[in-house]
C-alpha cells in the first residue's frame, strides 16, 4: 500500500504549493466511502501545501461563491465513482462548474467513468472540451482511456483514500476468525452475489439514531452558513464525517477477513491490514482499480463480473 500512496503523491504537482483552492462537492450523505475519499482529499491538500479557501457541499454551495471568484483560485471537483451518467445530479453540477468557469483551472480529483449511453457520454465530453484549463485524475486505465475525449491532461491517479493509510495504521489489530461480509444495497450491488442465510453489512448500518440526529444537526449548520457566510457547516462536516470514519475503522477492527463489492470497503480493509475478497460491482469497478494499483497485495483476491 505503501507504493500506492506514493503514486498518489506524484498528482502533487496539479497542485503547486501555496495554491489558491476551493474544493466543490464535498459528500453530504450516508456513503462512508466519499466521506473516506474527502478525508484522504484533505490530507492530501495539506500535503501539497495548498491554501484551501473554501469547501462546499450542495448544502453551503451557492452562485455567488464562483461568479466573483479570482482567476487565480484552482477549483477541484471531489473525486469518487460517479462521473458519468448513473448519477445525474453529481454530473451535471460538474458540467454546471466547468461552463460557468472558463478561464479557471479545474482539477478533477481521481474518479471512474461509467456511462451507459453514448449519447450522455459525448454530451458531457463536449462541455468539458468547451474548457481548455481541466485536468482529470482517473482511478483506472479504462477511466484513463476514456477521459482523453473530454480534455487533453488525464493521469493515472489512485484513489484519494489512500492518504489516510498511515492514520488507519494505529488501529488496533484485534483479529477474530470471523469475516465480515458487506454488499451494497444500491443500484450499483452486483446480482447474484449474496448467499441465503448469510448477514450483509453496508454503510448505512453504521448510522443508528444518535449519528442521524448529529446529521440532521449538521444540515442546520450548513443552512446557517448559506445565510452568514461563516465556515461553521463545513467545521461541522469535517468533524462529523471524522467521527463516521473512525467508527467505520472500528467496525471493521475486529474481522480477520473481509468480502465485499465495495470499493472503499475493499480499501479500508486493506488499510487496517486484513485479507479481502472483492467482487465486481455492478459494472467492474473494483476489478479495474484492482488491477491497475493492487497487484502486489498478498491479502486481496478479486473477481471480475464474470468470476
Amino acid at each position: 500500500m505503501d507504493e500506492v500512496l506514493q503514486d498518489l503523491r506524484g498528482a502533487e504537482h496539479l497542485i503547486p504549493r501555496g495554491s489558491r483552492v476551493l474544493y466543490l462537492d464535498v459528500p453530504n450523505h450516508f456513503n462512508v466511502g466519499d466521506m473516506l475519499i474527502f478525508a484522504g482529499a484533505r490530507a492530501f491538500l495539506a500535503d501539497c501545501g495548498a491554501n484551501v479557501i473554501g469547501y462546499h457541499s450542495w448544502g453551503t454551495f451557492r452562485e455567488a461563491i464562483i461568479e466573483r471568484l479570482p482567476e487565480d483560485v484552482i477549483v477541484v471537483l471531489h473525486g469518487g465513482g460517479n462521473f458519468g451518467d448513473l448519477y445525474p445530479t453529481f454530473q451535471e453540477f460538474r458540467e454546471e462548474i466547468v461552463a460557468a468557469l472558463p478561464r479557471h483551472r479545474i482539477v478533477v480529483f481521481p474518479q471512474t467513468f461509467h456511462f451507459s449511453s453514448h449519447d450522455a457520454l459525448r454530451r458531457s465530453a463536449a462541455i468539458f472540451r468547451s474548457h481548455r484549463n481541466v485536468a482529470i485524475l482517473c482511478r483506472d486505465r479504462r477511466t484513463l482511456d476514456e477521459a482523453g475525449q473530454f480534455c487533453d491532461e488525464t493521469f493515472l491517479c489512485p484513489d484519494m483514500a489512500h492518504f489516510l493509510a498511515p492514520a488507519l495504521r494505529a488501529y488496533p489489530r484485534r483479529r477474530s476468525r470471523d469475516t465480515l461480509y458487506f454488499a451494497r444495497r444500491d443500484i450499483e450491488g452486483a446480482e447474484g452475489r449474496k448467499e441465503q442465510g448469510r448477514s450483509y453489512f453496508d454503510w448505512g448500518d453504521l448510522f443508528g439514531p444518535g449519528l442521524r440526529a448529529l446529521f440532521q444537526g449538521l444540515r442546520l449548520t450548513q443552512r446557517v452558513e448559506r445565510k452568514t457566510r461563516l465556515p461553521v457547516g463545513q467545521i461541522a462536516t469535517n468533524a462529523f464525517q471524522d467521527l463516521v470514519i473512525d467508527r467505520a475503522a472500528r467496525y471493521f477492527v475486529p474481522y480477520e477477513r473481509v468480502e465485499t463489492d465495495r470499493m472503499h470497503a475493499m480499501l479500508l480493509a486493506l488499510m487496517l491490514g486484513q485479507e479481502v475478497t472483492a467482487f465486481d460491482n455492478s459494472y467492474g469497478k473494483l476489478s479495474a482499480y484492482a488491477d491497475t494499483w493492487l497487484g502486489g497485495i498478498d491479502r486481496l483476491s478479486h473477481r471480475t463480473r464474470t468470476g
